[in-house]
């Protein structure tokens, strides 16, 4: 499996899967089922020569999730290995990651005791015939959790949510609210908040430190992207919407969160940031230490390219490319970019070659 992209085809309430050949110069898709709502784009994580998915949608009995494995790149057949049902109210955001023998499931859930929403999490084995949904709460009880990302590291995984602050008081805007003894209370938020938290946790998806904050107390994180690095370190670049409701705020931060829970920020400046929420790639076959690209767009809305170290730092100054124009960058592998660019109702997929520029006094940089 050279690239892996998935989409829902909202007009026709189906799930695909693209499975992409080498260069994007071939390539089909492969059905979910039928899903109905709004739903997000499935998520997939590799395992071995296994491909995981886990699939939210909506049905007659309500919204539930569902997780799939592929067991084979060349064949069209998918195995149902279990499903949960989800509250209609709460996010539907989930995340998923595998390394060779052990996958990681997160969710949100409303948890019946605080009226909270939390972030779930399930380590299962992805060679398994079937999986029990047994998660365990790793947000805090007093806040709602949202967003959950999670990626593999060398001896467990990283997941990463925004946590905002909540009161259960009653919200008075609300005339057609639930009585007091009827069900949950009506939460009132602080939308503008959102506080990044990360969680390192072993290979049975058990809490190896307390979580720990990424930004500033003060943050309100939009958007963020996550990704691991080589050294067991996590790598977080999030939008951070610090300026007063109704203006404009384009700060990209970088994150890096050692093993050891120490935690770095690097913020880009904001002259070379537009709108848009950062990409973190990650290219297995580049060298050590080179391995990890942040994607930004820029004021123009031109996709800005840089290289990030094991330290976190940006190594040299974001590169422009004209050439992905209105393209969402995918997947980077070796010399060459996966992007996608919207078509209508269909997604193009396009692999682009990059080739390397010596770096001088007046050209410290390289393409991605």
């Amino acid at each position: 499996m050279a690239g892996l992209v998935a989409f829902a085809a909202f007009a026709v309430f189906v799930a695909l899967v693209a499975l992409v050949g080498p260069n994007a110069e071939s390539g089909r898709l492969v059905e979910l089922g039928n899903v109905y709502g709004d739903p997000d784009p499935p998520e997939l994580a590799v395992a071995g020569d296994r491909l995981l998915l886990a699939v939210v949608g909506m049905d007659t009995q309500g919204r539930r999730l569902r997780l799939a494995r592929m067991s084979d790149a060349g064949s069209a057949s998918v195995e149902w290995l279990g499903e949960i049902s989800l509250a209609a109210d709460e996010s539907a955001a989930v995340g998923l990651a595998a390394a060779e023998k052990r996958a990681l499931l997160t969710w949100i859930f409303p948890d019946p005791e605080s009226k909270h929403a939390r972030v779930r999490v399930m380590a299962f084995d992805p060679r398994a015939a079937d999986c029990k949904f047994k998660g365990l709460p790793i947000s805090a009880a007093d806040r709602d959790a949202e967003d959950p990302a999670v990626v593999a590291r060398s001896d467990g995984f990283w997941v990463a949510f925004v946590e905002r602050a909540a009161s259960s008081r009653k919200s008075e805007a609300k005339p057609d609210s639930p009585p007091e003894d009827d069900g949950p209370s009506w939460r009132a938020l602080d939308l503008d908040r959102g506080e990044l938290t990360i969680v390192a946790l072993d290979a049975k998806g058990r809490a190896v430190r307390p979580p720990i904050k990424a930004g500033p107390v003060s943050s309100h994180v939009v958007s963020f992207d996550l990704a691991a690095i080589e050294d067991g370190s996590a790598l977080i670049a999030f939008r951070d919407n610090d300026a007063a409701l109704g203006a404009a705020s384009t700060g990209v931060t970088l994150v890096r969160v050692g093993s050891g829970a120490s935690v770095e920020r690097r913020t880009v400046p904001d002259s070379e940031v537009g709108l848009g929420s950062p990409t973190l790639l990650v290219d297995r076959d580049a060298p050590a230490g080179n391995r990890v690209w942040v994607a930004i767009h820029g004021q123009s809305d031109q996709l800005q390219f840089g290289n990030v170290g094991l330290d976190g730092k940006l190594i040299g100054p974001l590169r422009a490319e004209a050439e992905l124009a209105n393209a969402e960058p995918l997947l980077r592998a070796g010399s060459g970019l996966l992007v996608g660019r919207p078509r209508g109702r269909s997604v193009e997929l396009k692999w682009m070659a990059c080739r390397a520029i010596e770096a001088t006094p007046h050209n410290p940089r390289s393409k991605p």
